[in-house]
Parts: structure tokens; C-alpha cells; sequence
């Protein structure tokens, strides 16, 4: 019985494997959408900027978004389906994180068949990735292109035709254009050959000046794209050693100054240093959950160990990346973290049987607990922000677009169906001035258990009441009318 479980006949057949995995990843979105059916402030961007890049051109859409190669592509697909640009956008990257999860199977199933069950069960269980179905996000882009390029690196060191190198840089280069920063896999592929290939090997000098001749073209590709202003080459800016060093320099200076005890003012660089080192990591292991404690299981066959060697030298290089953007912006989303949910994912399968080989009796817990996450990251219990759509349904019925309203939820536009988002840097307190309010005849604001005190300070600068909305959370959008002189606020 056991054997016959993690034998299942289409484990071993490649199509059929990728096809039931692409089935069951769509199917986990659909329940995810259906459980979050509200846009979220950055689906509501992308959708809003393939807007513009229909009724207007991609220099207009760039004043919005300067990364257009995902809006532009549900723009062509809405044109060309028919379908709207909310449903365009969520097949889109439902169908683009159900291929990442797919690819990520076939590398265990080509690699160590046995672990291929487990990493069936442990793709949709593990927290990272899949706490984002149903949304619209950039981030499916690149886990599907990434994840392809790096299956046709695996690809190729078991047949060794060349077409796969060709495969896996054009769709790093794919992967680039949802995400910027994963251009690093370009230079993950020559260092993996160069270390995986004995010394005598022929083919080692061949495919390391074939991968550094794709890497050079890149480059120049994509500086001559950045100098026509084809993309933001500002983005890479990030990336530049002297300004990453003067950023911290400054940082530390000024954690210096406003350390208590001046004797730690030496050591503040490297308290910042390790503190970003390790807010990463943990950051890790939080998208990895439970599922930290099968990756690091060790496992005694060298040659398992050395065939993830590729993953293991892309999760560097995309934790070094990610230690970067954490000094450049001071915080690190979940969702950023995510790609390495894919990369640990074979390792995870392979701990995973190593738990099953070692104790037997483990195997049907961890089977039930694998399926109650994979249900739990995909059905919220929590209640839907329904009081944006009721606001913006609303504001449809009550007011004109054309309307002086200013809203500090973008998301209200896209259900009054309005074409319109508001560019406003100001905060709340700036625009409460008589300076501020002087622009407006209606505000919205989005509060979270907003109390009776903070309510009545808004009145008190001139505005009334006139709808209100409160989902079952308690988190309430309410829309003031502009009405008397203003008061201090």
C-alpha cells in the first residue's frame, strides 16, 4: 500500500504529471478568487495602467506604472478575448502560477521520482506563494519564466541539447520583464556549469563562453532598451554598490545618533547589517511555515545532494538580492520572499519522503496535515473588504466622476467604474488644512474601527457625514461632504 501511494502511475508519466498539477493549482485559485473577490490596491494599478495603455499610449501609462510589460499584457489579451480586464488579468496569473507549479514538480519527478508525491502535496501546501492566489500580482510572471528557465536547465544536463540553453535565457529574459531583478538567473546558469562540470570535461569551456556570450548580449539589450527609454533603467539603480553603501552609511549614522548608549555607536553598522541579515532569514522562514523542519532534514546520498545544486545557487543569489532590496527600502514583503518558496520546494519533497522512510507511521499525518494547509491558504475565514465595493457602488449611483473627491482608497474608483486614479503623495493631515480641503468637495477615508472621537474631529473640520460603509471586521470607508469653513484639525 504504502509503495502503491507514492507510485501513483501518472508520477511517473511527465505530460500527464504537469497537466494534473496545472488542474489542481487552477482549481485552488478559482476557490481563492471566489474567497477574495475584491481587487487589492495593486491589482487595481495594473488594471487601471493596461487602461491606459488602450485608450491612450505607453508614455501615458508610464506617469502611473514604469514597468508596463504586465499591464500591456492584459491589455492584448482583454482586446483580443474579449473578456474583462479584472477576469483577463486573474487567468492570467492563475494559468502563469499553475506552469511555476507544475515545473517545479516535473524537476522532482526528473530528479528523484520517489520525493514526486511529496512535492505534489507540499506545492500547494507551503504558505508562500499560495497565501497570493486568486490575486492580481507581477509575481506569477516571473515564478513561471523563472522556474521554465531553470526546468530546461535541468533538462539539458540529462539530454545536453543546446536549444534548452536557448530555452532557459529567453525565458529568463521573459521572467526580467514581469520583475527586473531576476536578471540575476543569468548569471546563476554559467557559475552552476562551471562548478558542476569536471575540469576535463569538453563541454564545460563551450557552455561556460556560450552562457557568458547570452549574458553579455543581455546586458547590452537591456542598456541600450534602458538608454531609448524602452524600460525605467532607473530600476537597476538600486543595485548600485556606491549608492547601497552610502544609504547604509547614512542609516547607521543616524541609528548612531539616536542610540542610548554611545559606547554601541562603533558597532552600529554591523548591528544593522546582521539585524537586516536576520530579518531576512526570517522572513524565510515564514513563507516556508512548518515546512522549514523537512528542508533542513539531511540527507547522507551525495548524489542526491548535489543534483539541486542549481536551485541552491539560484536561492543564493535571490536571498543576496533580497538583503539588498532590504537595505535599499527598509522593509521586505512576504510577497517578494515567495520565489524561494519554489526554489526550497525540491529539497522540502525530499525531507519529506526522508520523514516518511524513517518513521512509517508519519506518512498519513502528514498527508492530512499537507491537504488542511493547501485549503486553509486558499479559504479565508476573515471577512472580504466588501465596504470598498459597497463605496464604490455608492459613489456610481450618488456622484458624477467628474466629482472633487478625494480618497485615500483607489480601489473605490475601479467598483463606481470610474477610469480614474488620483496620484496624491499628501497625507490625511496635510489635506485636512483649509489649503487642502479648499480642492475638494467630497473625501472618502478608509478607517479601521474608526471611533466616535476620530469621527467627530473630521466634522469638526467642516465635513458631514453622508455614507457609510463597514464590513464585518469592523473596517469602515466613510464619504464626508465638504460643508463649513474649515477648523483646526
Amino acid at each position: 500500500m504504502r509503495n502503491a501511494i507514492d507510485s501513483l502511475a501518472f508520477t511517473q508519466d511527465g505530460k500527464r504529471l504537469f497537466l494534473i498539477v496545472a488542474l489542481i493549482s487552477s482549481l485552488f485559485s478559482l476557490i481563492a478568487t471566489l474567497s477574495h473577490p475584491i481587487v487589492s490596491k495593486d491589482s487595481y494599478l495594473y488594471i487601471f495602467t493596461a487602461n491606459v495603455i488602450i485608450s491612450d499610449d505607453f508614455t501615458s501609462a508610464q506617469s502611473y506604472f514604469d514597468w508596463l510589460f504586465f499591464p500591456a499584457i492584459i491589455g492584448f489579451l482583454h482586446q483580443w478575448s474579449g473578456l474583462s480586464l479584472e477576469i483577463t488579468a486573474r487567468v492570467l496569473c492563475e494559468v502563469m502560477t499553475a506552469i511555476a507549479c507544475a515545473f517545479t514538480v516535473d524537476i522532482v519527478r526528473r530528479k528523484y521520482p520517489p520525493a514526486t508525491l511529496w512535492a505534489i502535496l507540499a506545492i500547494f501546501a507551503l504558505p508562500a506563494f499560495n497565501e497570493y492566489r486568486g490575486d492580481i500580482i507581477r509575481e506569477p510572471g516571473s515564478w513561471c519564466f523563472s522556474m521554465g528557465a531553470l526546468w530546461a536547465m535541468f533538462v539539458f544536463e540529462t539530454s545536453c541539447r543546446k536549444c534548452y540553453i536557448w530555452i532557459a535565457c529567453f525565458s529568463t529574459g521573459l521572467a526580467v520583464l514581469f520583475r527586473p531583478e531576476y536578471l540575476y538567473l543569468f548569471f546563476i546558469f554559467p557559475i552552476h556549469f562551471i562548478f558542476r562540470l569536471p575540469k576535463e570535461d569538453g563541454k564545460r569551456k563551450i557552455i561556460a563562453v556560450s552562457f557568458f556570450s547570452i549574458l553579455v548580449f543581455s546586458i547590452v539589450v537591456f542598456v541600450l532598451a534602458g538608454m531609448n527609454q524602452i524600460i525605467p533603467i532607473s530600476r537597476f539603480a538600486r543595485f548600485n554598490p556606491e549608492l547601497l553603501l552610502s544609504n547604509f552609511t547614512t542609516f547607521s549614522e543616524q541609528l548612531a545618533v539616536a542610540l542610548p548608549f554611545k559606547y554601541a555607536e562603533k558597532d552600529v553598522g554591523i548591528i544593522l547589517f546582521f539585524g537586516f541579515f536576520t530579518y531576512v532569514l526570517y522572513k524565510i522562514c515564514k513563507i516556508l511555515g512548518i515546512f522549514i523542519l523537512p528542508f533542513i532534514m539531511p540527507c547522507h546520498e551525495q548524489k542526491i545532494k548535489k543534483q539541486w545544486m542549481i536551485l541552491d545557487i539560484a536561492a543564493l543569489g535571490y536571498f543576496a538580492i533580497l538583503v539588498i532590496f532590504t537595505f535599499t527600502h527598509f522593509f521586505l514583503s512576504a510577497r517578494y520572499v515567495s520565489f524561494l518558496g519554489f526554489l526550497c520546494l525540491p529539497r522540502i519533497a525530499q525531507g519529506l519522503k526522508f520523514i516518511v522512510q524513517n518513521f512509517p507511521r508519519s506518512r498519513i499525518y502528514l498527508i492530512s496535515v499537507c491537504i488542511v494547509l493547501a485549503i486553509s491558504n486558499v479559504v479565508s475565514l476573515s471577512g472580504a473588504k466588501t465596504h470598498v465595493k459597497e463605496a464604490g457602488l455608492w459613489m456610481k449611483n450618488h456622484l458624477s466622476q467628474e466629482s472633487r473627491i478625494y480618497v485615500d482608497e483607489q480601489r473605490v474608483f475601479y467598483y463606481a467604474d470610474w477610469k480614474r486614479f488620483d496620484k496624491n503623495d499628501k497625507t490625511k493631515e496635510e489635506i485636512l488644512t483649509e489649503e487642502g480641503m479648499g480642492n475638494f468637495d467630497y473625501f472618502g477615508f478608509s478607517l479601521k474601527n474608526p471611533s466616535s472621537e476620530e469621527i467627530n474631529r473630521l466634522e469638526r473640520n467642516g465635513l458631514t457625514s453622508i455614507a457609510r460603509f463597514q464590513n464585518n471586521k469592523g473596517e469602515t470607508f466613510i464619504i464626508f461632504k465638504h460643508s463649513v469653513d474649515v477648523l483646526d484639525y
